[in-house]
């Protein structure tokens, strides 16, 4: 049986287990698609955290910061391409007994998180450059996970000063 594979990363923390998700949800990640952003905003995180000012259940250790126009657009273009990404392999078809599967490690430290206001509305961003891995959430309660090529680590990197 032919396999795809992609690395992605659960939400849980679990020790050194992993777990996978079969055929992606088309509907989901069209959602969270997105084109330019206008406007993006920046913070530091660290360790979770269930209080009132926790972002998606990370401590932000920062506040917001407004990014420069260029580097809008710069982010917005990496994020969206992983969206993208993911979603043209979900829309590929499936031969019979085919399938993609989709790993998840389950080991995340978010140090960044990210807000993009585009046409669509807010995309909001976790960025862990440790294990190389994003999570996007949309303002309809969408959520995906994806695993950051190299190139788009370092891209990220330079760009939030990681």
């Amino acid at each position: 049986m032919k396999t795809r594979i992609l690395m992605l990363l659960g939400l849980a923390v679990w020790s050194g287990c992993t777990s996978l998700r079969r055929d992606p949800d088309v509907a989901l990640l069209e959602a969270l698609e997105f084109g330019g952003a206008p406007l993006a905003v920046v913070a530091g995180l660290k360790g979770t955290s269930q209080s009132s000012g926790a972002f998606h259940g990370y401590n932000r250790v920062t506040d917001w910061r407004v990014v420069d126009k260029k580097t809008t657009a710069d982010l917005a273009a990496v994020l969206a391409g992983a969206v993208r990404a993911d979603l043209a392999l979900a829309r590929q078809p499936h031969k019979e007994g085919e399938a993609t599967i989709w790993f998840h490690s389950f080991c995340f430290n978010p140090g960044y998180a990210v807000r993009l206001q585009s046409e669509r509305g807010w995309r909001e961003f976790l960025v862990c450059l440790e294990c190389d891995e994003i999570y996007v959430f949309d303002d309809g309660g969408h959520a995906w996970n994806h695993h950051l090529e190299n190139t788009e680590v370092d891209k990220l990197s330079y760009l939030l000063g990681g």
